[in-house]
């Protein structure tokens, strides 16, 4: 939750969390005043955190797109109903993500990278390297207690995005491929559509 992205290949794309923090403590003051001037104030403020966001998402959004090429693929996680599951917080409904996978899918597109979706399910609890789901995270680490493999969550799960993109496509099938649902490669080929290149970098969309 203090990442607003990360890349498969290890990069970090920044935080919001404090300045979000500071301004809800700005409001929650503003609110408590209840006066004619608070509430302009208030009004002005949401416009500016809503602007805020809107600058910090297109430039995490054009920086991840620099780093790939026409003919590669961008993998995202399909996070429609993130807000429905039982891990639902307060975190989770500020989330600006749609706007950021937007921005992305735009700028990729015109600049002919691919962009797909894969189910979200057990990106964040299962380990990338022996796929193994018997793991713990605490404050912001994942490890995995089969192999003993510790690495930032946020990293982890987007190299498990990264993997089930290729195990879809049968990139990477190996002994792997039998246990994908049918709906996970309906799914991609539903909204990929087209050609697969032979090269993928996945992203999980944090904040």
């Amino acid at each position: 939750m203090n990442t607003l992205a990360v890349t498969s290949d290890g990069e970090f794309f920044g935080s919001v969390k404090q300045q979000r923090v500071r301004w809800e403590r700005l409001v929650a003051d503003l609110q408590s005043k209840g006066t004619r001037a608070a509430r302009r104030k208030l009004q002005r403020a949401s416009g500016t955190w809503k602007r805020f966001m809107t600058w910090v998402n297109h430039n995490v959004s054009k920086r991840i797109v620099e780093k790939l090429s026409e003919g590669d693929v961008l993998v995202m996680e399909d996070l429609t109903y993130i807000r429905q599951t039982a891990e639902y917080n307060k975190w989770v409904h500020k989330w600006s993500f749609r706007e950021l996978q937007q921005f992305l899918e735009y700028k990729a597109t015109l600049k002919g990278v691919r962009v797909v979706y894969v189910r979200p399910h057990y990106t964040s609890k299962g380990c990338n390297r022996c796929h193994s789901r018997h793991t713990s995270r605490h404050r912001g680490f994942f490890e995995c207690h089969t192999c003993g493999y510790i690495l930032n969550s946020d990293l982890n799960g987007a190299r498990n995005i990264a993997q089930r993109y290729m195990r879809i496509t049968g990139l990477g099938c190996g002994k792997l491929a039998h246990v994908l649902a049918c709906d996970e490669v309906e799914t991609l080929s539903r909204v990929g559509g087209g050609m697969i290149p032979s090269t993928a970098k996945s992203l999980t969309t944090l904040v």
